[in-house]
């Protein structure tokens, strides 16, 4: 009996194991979204099109939480600024109010100097305080600040009516409301700036002076005059402002165009020509050969034609008398016509002759008459031809085509005797002709003669192409000379016009712009009427801290009005030095153009006038300083406190940044989080489905195992 095996019943175990395999992948992906990352999505096989773009979002919420910490960065080191920004303003308020107790009448010198010694202890911290430094970088000392050129400082003072100028005269000085300032000549000004820690005082009486002269006085402090003027040289003056007599105007440059030379006539050699090897002229002279003396033409020269112009002249006075022997026979119609027949008569032919005319019908101006002419002519031919009759045009006729003749024959003989002449001196074997004549010529010619002439004369044409070639040479040299000096002018323009362009302009106009500058003068100010007065040296070294004017009157009581009005000057500029751009360039986002570019002004003394670059501090040892101080103290505390602003102004809006991308990144992590996380609750139901199904394919695979296992028993 034959057995039979179930083979659906392997095919059901395969086909299990199968399923078995592949619910333990599925089932260990469910045990990790369950049990570890907690994600839907673990890699780019889970699904590909979410992935990208998940990871697209996860990217740009790494950057922007990195442009969050570089926000927060950047606002610690605004922060660190502003409180080293803030001591230094606290320190410049309390030398403030020392100077302002300094100023009081009441106290001593002695009182004085021990708050000098405050003051000095306070600018010293200001010196230590603009020292701070954010992760090694140092932050207020200047060197942080936007790329700049070295600046002068401007001082102004908008309390002036609109109008003043510099030539005002100070008695008549208003202030912007119209008040007259109440300055009589008896007055005195008390004027003062402070530099370089020092404060320079000038006094004296009003009397004629103007606007102007405040500064031509401060000018003169520590000046030198010159022999000259007596005027106070700018040499250490303070101020470009000070008097127009003090400043001259800078020298006008030299156009570079002057200086451009004129291109040589000649043209510029384009190959070099060497000097030719020289020839030496040939020795003794060689005397020509004999030749037969009827060879030799009587002139070397054509013979002349003075015969036959002189022939030609009688017979043009010949043809005159024809033309006055007409008399008043003849109409006035023919006149142009005897013109043109009396010009015809004197026309010479190709040949030289002239031709007789014995009837006037044969001529070429008869031709060309009309027939009405013609006619007209036809009825005074009496006349004419008998005036053509004339033996004196007749005889000048004959005379000189006879003398013409002559010439002709002249002329022909001296060309053949010039030619046989040439033939021979050429030498004997350069002779080709048939002609007997010269053939006799070289029968009475010496060969040898002839050969020392002929080397004589090659000798010669060597020579004369030396001289030839050295001409040309010579005209080389010189025409290169021209070159070569043209070329030299030329880069020598070139060059100064190159620094006319980068540097003597520039600096010329700069030089201008101080001379007309130079006086102290009523300017537009931000729009708004104001004296301004500009330091005459750039940058710190330079640098004026404060102005104040003061008016007193002959019993030494201050006037007021005055005083409230011309001392009144801010700074509206302060100096800085020459320096490049070192400013802080902070990233806020994820492209290059996201940025802000800040620079922190420099808060040292020196640039706020408190201590000089000499090391000099600020004094308040008298009144007269302690008065002339406070203008500086307040310029600085201005600046600094200005500097703060800055500062804060840009600490909230890096906040503003930080909020805005706060808010970014929760939109962003949003939908990043649906696409990533796992659902837990569909996650563990197709856990639960999984293992039901392995169990049921465990089961299958057993069974269908133990039936194989049975019926392998019975065949053993």
């Amino acid at each position: 009996m034959a057995m039979m095996i179930n083979t659906n019943s392997n095919f059901d175990a395969f086909r299990s194991l199968s399923f078995l395999n592949q619910n333990r992948i599925a089932a260990q992906k469910e045990v990790q979204r369950a049990s570890t990352t907690r994600l839907d999505i673990n890699d780019a096989i889970d699904n590909v099109s979410a992935y990208s773009i998940e990871e697209s979002l996860r990217i740009r919420t790494r950057i922007l939480n990195q442009a969050s910490e570089n926000i927060q960065n950047d606002t610690a080191l605004l922060k660190t600024a502003q409180g080293s920004g803030s001591s230094i303003v606290d320190s410049i308020k309390e030398i403030q109010r020392l100077a302002i107790s300094a100023a009081d009448e009441s106290l001593t010198d002695n009182d004085r100097m021990v708050i000098q010694k405050d003051v000095n202890r306070l600018v010293n911290q200001i010196v230590g305080d603009a020292q701070i430094t954010f992760n090694g970088r140092n932050l207020i000392d200047g060197s942080a600040t936007t790329g700049n050129d070295a600046i002068a400082t401007v001082l102004s003072n908008n309390s002036l009516l609109s109008g003043t100028t510099a030539d005002t005269a100070l008695t008549a000085l208003q202030n912007s409301s119209g008040v007259n300032l109440g300055i009589t000549a008896s007055d005195r000004i008390t004027a003062s700036y402070v530099k370089d820690g020092s404060a320079y005082t000038t006094s004296f009486t009003v009397g004629n002076n103007t606007l102007e002269d405040i500064f031509v006085n401060l000018n003169k402090i520590n000046g030198v005059t010159t022999a000259d003027n007596g005027m106070k040289s700018l040499t250490d003056a303070a101020f470009v402002g000070g008097g127009k007599g003090i400043v001259t105007a800078p020298e006008p440059l030299t156009d570079p165009e002057t200086l451009r030379p004129d291109t040589p006539e000649v043209a510029r050699p384009t190959k070099v020509i060497n000097e030719p090897e020289e020839v030496s002229a040939p020795g003794e002279e060689v005397a020509a050969p004999l030749v037969p003396s009827e060879f030799v033409p009587e002139n070397l020269e054509a013979p002349s034609n003075e015969t036959v112009s002189s022939a030609y002249d009688e017979l043009g006075a010949a043809v005159r008398a024809f033309g006055e022997n007409l008399g008043e026979d003849l109409p006035e119609g023919l006149g142009e016509f005897i013109s043109s027949l009396q010009d015809e008569m004197l026309a010479r032919q190709d040949d030289g002759s002239v031709k007789y005319l014995s009837d006037f019908t044969a001529s070429e101006s008869y031709q060309n008459l009309s027939e009405d002419a013609k006619a007209l002519a036809d009825e005074n031919a009496d006349a004419i031809n008998t005036a053509l009759a004339n033996p004196d045009y007749a005889d000048k006729v004959a005379a000189f085509n006879a003398a013409n003749t002559e010439y002709n024959t002249a002329v022909e003989q001296y060309n053949f005797n010039k030619t046989a002449y040439d033939a021979v001196q050429a030498g004997a074997e350069k002779i080709d002709s048939d002609d007997p004549q010269h053939a006799e010529a070289v029968a009475n010619y010496s060969t040898q003669d002839a050969a020392a002439y002929v080397q004589y004369r090659e000798q010669q044409a060597a020579y004369n192409q030396y001289l030839e070639d050295k001409a040309t040479y010579d005209k080389y040299v010189s025409d290169k000379a021209q070159w070569d000096k043209y070329d030299a002018d030329y880069a020598k323009y070139a060059a100064y016009k190159k620094e006319y362009e980068e540097e003597l302009y520039p600096q010329y106009q700069k030089d201008l712009a101080y001379y007309n500058l130079m006086s102290a003068s009523a300017v537009q100010n931000d729009g708004i009427n104001g004296l301004s007065v500009t330091a005459r040296t750039p940058g710190l070294e330079g640098q004026i801290s404060g102005v104040s004017i003061n008016v007193t009157d002959s019993s030494g009581r201050a006037k007021t009005v005055a005083n409230t009005a011309l001392n009144n000057f801010k700074t509206t500029t302060f100096a800085e030095d020459e320096r490049e751009n070192n400013s802080f360039n902070f990233q806020i986002g994820e492209t290059i153009g996201q940025t802000i570019n800040m620079g922190l002004d420099d808060m040292r003394a020196e640039a706020f006038g408190l201590k000089g670059k000499n090391g000099n501090i600020i004094n308040v040892l008298t009144q007269e300083n302690a008065n002339a101080a406070l203008a500086t103290i307040n310029n600085a505390l201005s600046k600094a406190t200005e500097q703060l602003q800055t500062i804060g102004s840009s600490e909230k809006r890096l906040g503003y940044i930080a909020d805005s991308l706060a808010i970014e990144i929760g939109n962003i992590q949003e939908p990043d989080l649906m696409i990533r996380n796992a659902g837990m609750a569909k996650t563990l139901t197709i856990q639960t489905i999984d293992i039901f199904h392995r169990d049921r394919m465990q089961s299958m695979f057993a069974m269908a195992n133990q039936y194989a296992s049975s019926v392998l028993a019975l065949l053993r």
